[in-house]
């Protein structure tokens, strides 16, 4: 799946070799190992710099000439060579010191678990055994690939990459095409860039003249899992900041959000968002700008508009995890109304008591919605569920599709599909038709004054020229399924559905 990505996968696979068995190639990764192995070796000297406040100067004088041979080495082999070390024992009256010796033999012991070669040189060798494998994978690959693409051709079967990758195609071997496309376009305007894949890249770059306007935010990266690649967006705003090939312009001021708000996401991320951890350097030229001053003309003393992080132990029987936080959700609205927590009201241009109404709750799962709904309404609080629903799987959408597949063969009622549509119907809360009387008019091939067909000859004669939305129009009025949709629950999610 990975290697049908790449735009030119025979070239790929062509190049594999050269490219990923290289000495060179082979040395960067074995550099990047070195490198995670003395990131641990960095928690060592940390936690050993702590201990220095913990202990006497002889011990801790002891442990530092202990693990200096550690701390300092330049390579894989110095450290697998550094990494016997028997930490000597605490003395009584130094409990303070326990946390830091604990966490210095943990990173020993995690150290010893990933120093699994001997030296360099096996680690070397190990990578370049595999090398005869991966030759017959690539062989099975390239003639795996070329089956698939002739079967798709013979069967005129494309999918969205296959599609994607057609139209690369064109505009890369006809410049004519990729020309009058170039002509067409003043600007090209690239809305959530951050998510862009590289095949959608190159078609870019193929049908652009230096026009291309892209607005994104790494923060907003969540579509890897649909092949979008953020390095893109990565490497053009580090490239774009230098004024390499392009310009960036950050737009970091925010007017949806009190400063509170701002203050405390970029508390959040300046923690844990690096160019490693997230692509991008968020304490330098990331973090958001409070904009909306409304806000601070309107600012109450006594309320905290800052964020609140919940944290408690679970280890309760008698409710879940999800109850528990539902519980706390509601009881802590319950107070913000009762207490007279103030918001803007912009509408009127002034502060308020907090209404229930203000509050949103988002959830990760939409499991979760139902139970909340419960807990709310049992502590008196009206909750509203909104939600994305697949609606193709409703009943009443497969009815109207039943009945048309029953127009479309109404002239042919031996069908199977035509009878099948017609059971569908005829058993389904639109009629609720005895199944006797189905059978009898399937067996028989006879439909005189059958409910279903009379309605069905009332208007298939428009089937040919009158618009689907109409079509679809025409069957709700004629089959009444606002009226009888009263019978089977929700009516106004069934309206929703059908509109």
């Amino acid at each position: 799946d990975k290697l049908d990505l790449k735009y030119n996968r025979e070239e790929y696979l062509n190049n594999y070799l050269d490219t990923y068995y290289k000495k060179s190639y082979i040395d960067s990764r074995i550099e990047e190992f070195f490198l995670l192995l003395k990131k641990r070796i960095t928690i060592i000297e940390t936690n050993l710099n702590c201990l220095q406040d913990c202990l006497d100067y002889d011990f801790w004088q002891e442990l530092d000439n202990l693990l200096q041979p550690l701390i300092s080495a330049n390579s894989y082999d110095e450290i697998k060579l550094n990494l016997e070390i028997t930490l000597p024992r605490l003395k009584k009256g130094m409990s303070e010191a326990k946390p830091y010796k604990d966490r210095i033999s943990k990173e020993i012991q995690i150290l010893k678990k990933y120093c699994i070669y001997e030296n360099y040189q096996e680690i070397f060798s190990s990578i370049e055994k595999t090398k005869d494998d991966v030759i017959v994978i690539i062989n099975i690959l390239k003639q795996l690939g070329k089956e698939f693409d002739n079967y798709k051709r013979e069967h005129n079967l494309y999918d969205f990459i296959d599609i994607s990758k057609l139209a690369i195609e064109i505009v890369s071997n006809y410049p004519l095409a990729s020309q009058e496309l170039k002509d067409s376009f003043s600007e090209i305007l690239v809305d959530e860039y951050q998510d862009t894949s590289d095949l959608q890249e190159i078609f870019i770059s193929k049908i652009s003249k230096n026009n291309v306007y892209m607005v994104g935010d790494i923060k907003q990266s969540i579509y890897r899992f649909r092949n979008a690649n953020p390095n893109l967006f990565k490497d053009k705003y580090l490239n774009y900041a230098n004024h390499n090939n392009g310009f960036k312009i950050d737009l970091l001021k925010n007017f949806r959000s009190r400063e509170e708000t701002l203050a405390n996401i970029n508390y959040i991320f300046d923690s844990i968002m690096d160019l490693e951890i997230g692509g991008a350097d968020y304490k330098t030229s990331h973090q958001m700008v409070f904009g909306n001053t409304t806000y601070n003309e309107f600012l109450m003393k006594d309320n905290d508009y800052n964020f609140e992080l919940y944290n408690y132990e679970y280890d309760n029987k008698d409710f879940s995890k999800e109850e528990i936080e539902a519980f706390i959700t509601v009881k802590d609205i319950q107070e913000k109304v009762k207490n007279h927590f103030q918001v803007y009201d912009k509408s009127i241009n002034s502060l308020r008591d907090i209404r229930y109404d203000d509050f949103a709750i988002l959830i990760d799962k939409s499991t979760g919605f139902e139970l909340y709904k419960k807990i709310f309404e049992y502590h008196g609080v009206n909750l509203t569920i909104i939600k994305d629903e697949n609606i193709s799987d409703s009943n009443d959408l497969a009815l109207i599709k039943n009945i048309l597949i029953l127009l479309s063969k109404i002239n042919n009622k031996e069908n199977k599909e035509w009878q099948y549509a017609y059971l569908s119907i005829g058993r389904s809360y639109l009629f609720s038709l005895p199944d006797q009387t189905l059978y009898d008019n399937i067996k028989n091939n006879s439909y005189v004054n059958d409910p279903i067909v009379n309605i069905l000859d009332s208007f298939s004669n428009k089937l040919d020229f009158l618009p689907l939305p109409n079509l679809i129009q025409e069957i709700v009025i004629r089959f009444s399924f606002y009226e009888k949709l009263i019978t089977v629950g929700n009516i106004n999610e069934a309206i929703i559905r059908l509109d």
